[in-house]
């Protein structure tokens, strides 16, 4: 006998949705609406909630928004007082900021910005939907992290750092409430097309001959593809899912390699 599928698990319950103005939030707030699950889409530009809201309802889905800025306090509360809501059944922490260059050479209210939306409002938004979830025995998290969290990011070295600390963060807490019926997942995209790629990588995609013009094509993927993964994964029990098939190898492989093919394939990616 398989698994129970854990969307199916959370009919009747509601989903929110963090960082969901565009890219894979968006993408992975459509397919839950698709799946049946009332969704509160979180993010900080209100335009762009309001057009995701219209195009679920619009599929016969049902959405609401919640305009909160977790980089403050604030918005970390305000999303906090929805998790509490009697029908709430799921938290996706996928909200995530990048910044590229050295440490040196960035402000530090940029650096701590990135750690308060990618480290403290997963562990704040996290322990609140545990605290709700572990007395029912039932809910579940699934927090987005990054295969940077594998690897030394040389100029990504805070973003690749906070995304290191969600995945252990996830996995050990997950084994803390797994028997208190709640499930917790990990997800690890691989190179994703939104607009923070270009940014996290510090200049613009431009592939460069034939090699580069296929790293393009096979390794990176559009948000609804990775979204689409993200949620099999979960669905089917996982605790833990690498997203990209290439990245399930790469990230095994020895660090020294793993840098090189890194270095190689950002050349050839960005004519760099």
């Amino acid at each position: 006998m398989g698994r129970p599928d854990r969307i199916r698990g959370l009919q009747g319950r509601t989903a929110i949705v963090t960082g969901a103005s565009s890219g894979i939030g968006a993408a992975l707030a459509r397919r839950l609406a698709a799946e049946g699950l009332p969704v509160v889409v979180v993010a900080r530009r209100q335009a762009l909630l309001g057009e995701l809201v219209e195009e679920i309802e619009d599929r016969g889905g049902r959405a609401e928004i919640l305009v909160a800025d977790l980089r403050q306090a604030e918005g970390r509360r305000r999303v906090g007082d929805v998790l509490s809501r009697s029908g709430t059944g799921l938290l996706v922490n996928d909200a995530g900021v990048a910044v590229h260059g050295p440490v040196v050479d960035a402000s530090l209210e940029a650096t701590l910005e990135m750690v308060a939306v990618n480290v403290a409002a997963v562990v704040e938004l996290t322990k609140r939907a545990v605290d709700v979830f572990v007395p029912r025995r039932a809910g579940a998290v699934i927090n987005v992290a990054s295969t940077a969290a594998f690897k030394p990011m040389p100029g990504l070295s805070v973003y690749g750092s906070t995304k290191a600390f969600v995945n252990v963060f996830s996995r050990s807490l997950g084994a803390e409430v797994a028997r208190h019926g709640v499930d917790l997942c990990v997800v690890h995209p691989g190179p994703v097309r939104t607009a923070m790629i270009e940014s996290a990588l510090g200049r613009p995609l431009a592939p460069r001959g034939v090699f580069g013009r296929l790293i393009e094509r096979t390794w990176f993927m559009d948000a609804d593809t990775c979204a689409r993964r993200a949620l099999d994964g979960f669905r089917r029990g996982r605790s833990e899912v690498v997203v990209d098939h290439l990245d399930r190898l790469l990230v095994r492989l020895p660090l020294p390699v793993i840098e090189r093919i890194d270095d190689w394939s950002l050349r050839l990616l960005t004519s760099g």
